[in-house]
């Protein structure tokens, strides 16, 4: 398992699909799974480390995202085009 996946060099960014409506959708997944089962056992304390969880995803795509700035000439390009993160129209 990567836990900081780096672009890898002549890669291409992928800006259709789903990447065209938000920029990180595994995170959302993750997060979204975890944050579904937290409420489905009805478990304030794995409630609580789903949203440390979403929280953890924010810093990482930070850092992700600088490393694929410097890689891919379009990526500023394509955040300005595809603006949130995780959640369509909020975040």
């Amino acid at each position: 398992m990567v836990v900081s996946p780096k672009p890898v060099a002549g890669g291409y960014l992928i800006q259709s699909g789903i990447y065209g409506i938000i920029r990180h959708p595994g995170y959302v997944g993750i997060f979204m799974a975890s944050f579904g089962v937290s409420l489905w056992k009805h478990d304030l304390v794995r409630i609580i480390l789903s949203l440390c969880l979403l929280i953890l995803f924010d810093v990482k795509t930070r850092i992700e995202e600088s490393w694929l700035s410097k890689t891919y000439a379009d990526y500023d390009q394509y955040k300005i085009a595809v603006k949130k993160k995780f959640i369509p129209w909020i975040y």
